[in-house]
């Protein structure tokens, strides 16, 4: 006898025992044999099974994870606009029109005059402190600047040109055709900086293209300080 013999006898009379709770011998040989093999191939459906349960397991921990992973990785929502950069404050010029013009008297002129904001009128004095003058409300003020430029000036000297905004092209040109139908003084236009009246033109017709001079400057030098002293 091999002993597999052995084995299978082993088996048959433990299955023989468990299964009738008898003395082995009770049992025909035939049917615990076939008990046997039922056993046997009951034990191979039972090995698949458990594989196949495994697999399922595998299957719902792998999904979980997925699942878990999705709810820690929430969908991106909108994104939001990057802050609007602060806009830069203008040039300290601005043009208003003249109100009224009259010698200094007894009151001299401020050292240290301050420029008042373009909503507001003003009382200034002229550049050589000769004359004061009180200011309607800035038309066009430094936000409506473009470039501030030296140039050489055709009679001599240098003038730095004013290039203008579109908004404030416009709004030059309204004013000036205001002023050209006025009578002195108030026929003339002040370049207002730094507290100061720098120049009063009259104006004789509308000034249109959106440039204007302010002249005076006896070196290149002065109007470039000119302009980096107004410029913001």
């Amino acid at each position: 006898m091999t002993d597999v013999d052995r084995d299978t006898d082993r088996d048959t009379d433990r299955v023989r025992a468990l299964l009738t709770g008898f003395d082995p011998g009770q049992v025909p040989a035939p049917d615990v044999a076939r008990i046997v093999a039922l056993g046997e191939r009951g034990a191979r459906w039972r090995v698949v099974d458990r594989a196949l349960a495994v697999a399922a397991v595998a299957a719902v921990v792998v999904a979980g994870v997925l699942l878990v992973v999705h709810r820690v990785s929430p969908a991106p929502g909108p994104v939001s606009p990057s802050p609007s950069p602060t806009a830069k404050a203008g040039y300290a010029v601005q043009f208003r029109p003249v109100l009224t013009e009259a010698p200094v008297g007894a009151t001299p002129c401020p050292t240290e005059p301050v420029q008042s904001p373009a909503a507001q009128p003003a009382t200034a004095c002229s550049a050589d402190a000769a004359l004061v003058y009180t200011l309607g409300p800035a038309a066009v003020s430094g936000d409506a600047i473009a470039t501030l430029r030296p140039e050489a000036s055709a009679g001599g000297g240098f003038e730095v040109v004013v290039d203008l905004t579109p908004t404030g092209s416009t709004a030059f040109a309204t004013l000036t055709t205001q002023l050209a139908t006025q009578q002195a003084p108030q026929n003339q236009l002040s370049i207002y900086a730094r507290g100061r009246v720098l120049s009063s033109p009259y104006v004789a017709s509308p000034i249109l293209g959106g440039v204007a001079q302010i002249g005076g400057f006896p070196t290149l030098a002065a109007a470039q300080d000119f302009i980096t002293a107004v410029s913001p």
